[in-house]
């Protein structure tokens, strides 16, 4: 029978939408059991979650980021855009430590449906806006996800077009 190999440390974060029923509930497998983790909020929207290691994970989501420090989470804040009315973080990646990128959307009026791209980059110290490259003439952009292979390199899908974001 072929050896096969289990993660010895694995975490994962759901929730109910912000604002209506449902709690934030985080857990993390510790190589033979799943273990249930306090999070800062019972309110938040939680997409995506992204581990560089056993002692750094990083999670977004609607109006919410968090981190992990291998021992507990702490809620971190996001900046918007000056214009931004409502922003949304879809997905996330580390890379390491330092280096995770988020992307998502950000709406101008709560009224409209004018979402436009979001970008943000964590450093270890706290998160900053990046400029979210859009197709000319394009009036709907949202970042769906993202994947970074190291600190220079991640790609994130742009509606039907993908972003490349080299540092």
């Amino acid at each position: 029978m072929p050896r096969v190999s289990m993660p010895t440390c694995c975490v994962a974060l759901a929730s109910g939408n912000a604002g209506n029923s449902g709690i934030t509930l985080a857990e993390q497998w510790d190589g033979s059991a799943w273990q249930l983790q306090t999070v800062p909020s019972d309110d938040a929207a939680v997409n995506s979650v992204s581990c560089a290691s056993p002692t750094f994970c990083a999670a977004v989501g609607s109006a919410s980021a968090y981190t992990w420090d291998g021992s507990a989470w702490t809620a971190q804040t996001t900046p918007d855009p000056a214009t931004s009315t409502f922003a949304h973080l879809n997905a996330i990646s580390c890379a390491s430590a330092r280096s995770c990128e988020a992307g998502g959307y950000f709406e101008v009026q709560v009224t409209s449906n004018d979402q436009k791209a979001l970008a943000q980059a964590w450093n270890r110290t706290g998160w900053q806006l990046q400029h979210a490259v859009a197709p000319r003439g394009a009036t709907y952009n949202a970042l769906s996800g993202i994947s970074c292979v190291s600190a220079g390199f991640c790609a994130m899908p742009l509606s039907l077009l993908f972003l490349i974001v080299m540092a």
